[in-house]
């Protein structure tokens, strides 16, 4: 980001520095203060609607308003910064710790973790090169259109794990047999075949529940 504001908006690098900084400790703030306080406790689409609609904005705002403003700079700061300590990237690091049986979980972890690691690097590369050949306003629809596509897929898809334990949604999602830790690779391939895992479009498990969603 301090790249974006000394290009797109004119600013010193010192300044860019600052709102940074100023940016990472919102962030911190609204995970300990919001995610980390409440995340079990309010409804999860809700909460990641929230987060999701922030960062959105955030882009429209430092988009079609400009960084020549400083109140624009600073709402841009102000949403980015706490979307990222309550949006997507909470999000998916707390489902891939859930939403995994314990035997495979450190690995569809690292499988994961890669694959968003690896895209956010390919488009730390795109981004600045759109940036200076196409110009900002391009570059920031594009990332208005991945945070809305984000967006749209979390807020329909978000599973409902809220008040459970790692037990009761592992049995849930897959299965008496994955709780005690003695299933097997081809168990979860005959789990996955059958259907008994994933979530469907409303957002709920294809299994009976033990416990009520809130």
């Amino acid at each position: 980001m301090p790249y974006v504001y000394e290009t797109a908006g004119g600013i010193s690098t010192s300044q860019a520095d600052i709102l940074q900084a100023v940016l990472w400790i919102l962030t911190a703030l609204a995970t300990y203060f919001g995610f980390a306080k409440f995340g079990d406790k309010v409804n999860h689409r809700i909460f990641f609607f929230v987060g999701a609609a922030m960062a959105a904005a955030s882009w429209v705002v430092l988009t079609f308003v400009g960084m020549q403003q400083s109140w624009s700079l600073w709402a841009f700061v102000i949403l980015w910064g706490i979307s990222a300590g309550i949006g997507a990237q909470a999000w998916y690091a707390l489902w891939a710790t859930e939403l995994f049986p314990t035997q495979f979980r450190a690995g569809s972890q690292g499988v994961m973790f890669f694959v968003v690691r690896a895209s956010a690097g390919v488009w730390s590369i795109i981004f600045p090169t759109v940036l200076s050949s196409l110009g900002f306003t391009v570059a920031g629809i594009c990332m208005i259109v991945l945070l809305i596509v984000s967006l749209v897929i979390g807020t329909i898809w978000t599973p409902q794990t809220k008040d459970k334990s790692l037990e009761e949604i592992t049995l849930e999602q897959y299965g008496p047999e994955f709780v005690d830790g003695q299933a097997t690779d081809q168990d979860m391939t005959d789990s996955t075949s059958k259907g008994s895992t994933g979530v469907n479009i409303s957002g709920h498990v294809s299994l009976p529940r033990t416990g009520s969603t809130k």
